[in-house]
Formats: C-alpha cells, sequence, structure tokens
C-alpha cells in the first residue's frame, strides 16, 4: 500500500514493539501524551478469522489463540504471560496504593453495586475470580463477607494475604487457574472483576466454576468487554489499550457481544442479565442466577440498586 493511502495510526503486528516503545516514551499508552498514538489506531495482521465459524467451535477458538499469538509475539502460556510485578502496598490505604478519589471511588461503589446484586446474608462466602491485587475482596470483605480469593499471579496472592492479615479480614487467599480450581466450599456469590475475559474459554470457565455455587447462589460480574466492535461473537480486542498490553505483557484480552455473553450462560442452564449504567465507567454489571429463578428475583434484587422504574435491564 502506498504510504498516502495508509492512516496515520494504522499499525501491523510487525510494528507492535515500535508501537509499544513509542507509547512508553509517552507516558504509557493511557497517558495524555500520548493520545496522538492512538487517535484513530488500526491494527493490522496476517491470521486469518473466519467469523462464520461456530464461535463455540475448537476451529474458531485456535484461530483467535493464533490472532493473539500474533499480537502478542509469544506462544499462549497463561502461567508465564499472566504474571506481573505489584508494589508495596501492604501498609496503604488500599489495594492499589492510590490517593486518586475519584480512580478508586468509581471502582468501590462498580464492587458495591455487584455486592448489592448478589443480595448477600451474613456469613455468606463468596469466590473472588481473578482477585489482582485485592480491590475486590478487600471491599466484599469490608462489607461482612467471607471471601476466597484466587489469582493466577503468587505475587498478587501474597499481597491479598498480607494486607488482609493485617486488616483481620476473614479473607483465604490462594493461587489458581480458573479452570482448575478445587475447593470444598460451595458459594453464595462467584464475582468476576475486570477478568472473565482472560478465559480462553468463557463456557468451560463458567461450567466448571458454577459447579462451587450454592442452588440459591449467583455469578456476579464488572468491569467487562461487552462488545461488538470486532468480531459477531468473540476475540480479541483490537483497541490501543488491549493491544499494547498483549504485545507487552502477553495478556490475552478478550471481547463478546451481548449475544454470546447470554448464550454462554445458557449453555451452563443459567440466566444472566445485563444491568445497564451501574458497572466500571457506568457500563454494565452482569447477573447471572440459575435458569431456575423467576424473573421477579432480579428485579428484587436490581430495585436494592437502582429504582425498577429507572433500570437498563437487558
Amino acid at each position: 500500500m502506498l504510504n498516502f493511502l495508509r492512516p496515520k495510526n494504522a499499525w501491523h503486528t510487525s510494528e507492535l514493539d515500535a508501537f509499544v516503545s513509542k507509547c512508553d516514551k509517552h507516558g504509557g499508552v493511557q497517558h495524555q501524551n500520548a493520545a496522538d498514538l492512538i487517535t484513530g489506531f488500526e491494527l493490522r495482521f496476517d491470521t486469518k478469522i473466519d467469523c462464520r465459524t461456530d464461535a463455540n467451535s475448537g476451529e474458531y477458538r485456535n484461530q483467535q489463540i493464533k490472532l493473539y499469538e500474533e499480537i502478542s509475539a509469544r506462544t499462549l502460556n497463561q502461567i508465564e504471560n499472566e504474571q506481573a510485578d505489584v508494589p508495596d502496598n501492604i501498609n496503604l490505604c488500599n489495594p492499589y496504593g492510590s490517593t486518586d478519589i475519584s480512580f478508586v471511588e468509581k471502582h468501590a461503589r462498580t464492587i458495591l453495586n455487584a455486592l448489592m446484586l448478589a443480595d448477600l446474608k451474613e456469613g455468606a462466602w463468596v469466590l473472588d475470580v481473578g482477585c489482582g491485587w485485592g480491590s475486590s475482596t478487600e471491599v466484599i470483605a469490608y462489607a461482612g463477607a467471607n471471601v476466597h480469593a484466587i489469582d493466577i499471579n503468587p505475587k498478587f496472592v501474597e499481597l491479598v494475604d498480607q494486607r488482609c492479615k493485617v486488616r483481620s479480614m476473614s479473607v483465604r487467599a490462594e493461587v489458581s487457574e480458573f479452570d482448575t480450581f478445587r475447593s470444598e466450599l460451595q458459594y453464595d456469590m462467584i464475582f468476576f472483576y475486570e477478568c472473565l475475559h482472560h478465559s480462553t474459554s468463557v463456557v468451560r470457565t463458567l461450567r466448571h466454576l458454577s459447579s462451587f455455587v450454592k442452588d440459591d447462589g449467583c455469578i456476579v460480574f464488572a468491569g467487562e468487554p461487552i462488545t461488538s466492535a470486532w468480531w459477531k461473537d468473540w476475540g480479541m480486542r483490537l483497541d490501543p489499550l488491549s493491544v499494547y498490553c498483549m504485545r507487552k505483557y502477553g495478556w490475552f484480552e478478550t471481547g463478546w457481544s451481548e449475544d454470546y455473553i447470554k448464550s454462554a450462560f445458557d449453555q451452563i442452564d443459567w440466566k444472566l442479565w445485563l444491568i445497564a449504567g451501574i458497572g466500571l465507567d457506568h457500563g454494565y454489571i452482569g447477573l447471572a442466577l440459575p435458569k431456575s429463578a423467576p424473573d421477579s428475583e432480579l428485579m428484587r434484587r436490581v430495585s436494592k440498586v437502582i429504582p425498577a422504574h429507572w433500570a437498563t435491564v437487558l
């Protein structure tokens, strides 16, 4: 292609090391100084994705994994690639070590909204999946629930464990992958906060973890990317931040359409509702209940968070 026909911020996967380097020289991909690098961002790649293929098939999944490997320049290995260092935040005011009030409050608000939808009773147990630095873990434990926090990164788990011990929170933290998790407990709530999209097979993950939910329990997620911007069903996200994270850190960054994520729960005999406007950055929170639960139960829970006549439920 002639250079004058190429969009200003079109990058081929072979050029992504240069893209990451330029972003870092401007303070990182999310820094305001990098705005010119990401405005109109377009990724070009060689992997062939056939969107006519069944999105639940191994064939389609392998196509998306191949695209991930082209973008990240790595072989898929989440035990190795989903690692990151953490600062020494053990004694700071929150797991982020942040005093940016607007940043912290929007996360706390989202987690508390999810907790209200779960409608937990005293003594409840919550499985906090992909707990990261423990922001969701601490908010849930502060509210009085018992929390079993798991993450693939041992450094994250150590931070969560040490912070919660200092604060006498009822938290059990351990290293685990999504699909190999084992427990003798049954949970009132399974919570995914900004993490379910790292699953390489969301149906498999949901089927496995739902077996640890009590009969009257729920599955809730927030901060997850629900989008049809690039794929009809699901696939690697191609926005500049996701591409940056895949290339620099090796993280597996997917997104799903509304229809696809609902169908994923449907395949495990659960029903998912998406409640708009109460999630992270006013996005969705997903509440899933067994198919036997009546719709009235959904509205009862939603009315705890926002008046029923204001609610947008999909």
